[in-house]
């Protein structure tokens, strides 16, 4: 199993539009230009860890989840663990749920 950055900036993305917040606006709050950002969410450019922390406390989730989110088990021929993280995905968009409310 992996955590593709594509799929991390396109939580990133979702999250954002759910919190009615513009690209512009969002770079604005994490100090970066709406390109850069545009080239996160689109997974264009690879995401630091410590870069992830950022825009996860702006974004007002844990990073824990976005990770959680963009975890691809495709490259596992293991049923059950495809089926936990299947599992396990569902129960973090619900928790994200919480969180994420314009």
């Amino acid at each position: 199993m992996k955590t593709d950055t594509s799929k991390v900036g396109q939580e990133i993305r979702k999250i954002r539009a759910q919190l009615g917040m513009t690209q512009k606006q969002f770079a604005n709050r994490v100090n970066l230009t709406s390109s850069y950002l545009s080239l996160l969410e689109r997974g264009k450019r690879k995401l630091s860890l410590e870069r992830l922390n950022e825009l996860a406390e702006a974004l007002g989730v844990p990073p824990y989840l976005l990770v959680i989110l963009a975890t691809d088990a495709s490259d596992t021929y293991d049923k059950d663990a495809k089926a936990l993280l299947k599992q396990i995905q569902l129960l973090a968009r619900q928790v994200l749920g919480l969180f994420v409310t314009a």
